[in-house]
């Protein structure tokens, strides 16, 4: 499984949610309510396209 940076950006930007291999989006509420849990073990990352982000498997 690919590790992604998490990147710092408005409210308003979209946010992509690594679960179980799986990208989901996700608003940026949800993304801060999740950092504010610490739930370290879900990757994020912030994308400019409407596609989920592609694993390299690095």
């Amino acid at each position: 499984m690919a590790k992604f940076e998490l990147l710092k950006n408005s409210k308003w930007e979209t946010y992509w949610h690594l679960k179980a291999n799986n990208w989901e989006k996700i608003c940026w509420s949800e993304w801060y309510s999740s950092k504010q849990n610490a739930l370290d073990s879900i990757n994020f990352v912030k994308v400019n396209a409407k596609e989920s982000p592609i694993s390299d498997n690095t």
